[in-house]
């Protein structure tokens, strides 16, 4: 019988952890002209309700600056946001990404020489954002709890 318990018990903890995961990438630019930080984050979720991204920590040379909370994503491939940083030649930008259900994961630039009077590249993880911004709106899933939802500083899972 205790072999059978055992059993049973190890099959619910392996299923338990093979819904629960870290997102697949991060990805991060800062934009220096504009002094604003893009993330996206690929995180595929079955219900985006209950597992998402639920806090994203940024932090420039080892120090936390400010945590992005969030408490649902509007698409079940991924989450993506930004935000205003002040972040000089050469700084390190980490974002760590931390799922509901289990899971980090990480990502590190290096903020870029600034070349005086060139344009700035085109940003992949900029337009990627910016979808993702256009969807949030276009849904209107979150209606007059938007602005709590996107760019919320207060971490509900504390």
């Amino acid at each position: 019988m205790r072999k059978i318990f055992l059993a049973v018990l190890y099959m619910l903890v392996f299923c338990l952890n093979a819904q629960a995961h870290p997102p697949s990438s991060v990805e991060a630019d800062y934009i220096q002209g504009e002094g604003r930080l893009y993330v996206y984050m690929d995180h595929l979720s079955r219900n985006n309700r209950k597992h998402f991204i639920r806090k994203t920590v940024i932090s420039v040379n080892g120090k936390e600056v400010t945590t992005e909370s969030n408490r649902q994503q509007i698409d079940p491939n991924g989450y993506a946001f930004s935000i205003d940083l002040k972040a000089k030649e050469n700084d390190s930008i980490m974002v760590k990404a931390y799922s509901t259900m289990g899971g980090v994961a990480e990502a590190t630039i290096v903020v870029p020489k600034k070349n005086e009077g060139a344009e700035a590249p085109a940003s992949d993880v900029k337009a990627k954002v910016e979808a993702y911004m256009n969807k949030a709106q276009s849904v209107d899933v979150y209606g007059s709890q938007k602005t709590e939802i996107f760019g919320s500083q207060e971490d509900v899972y504390k």
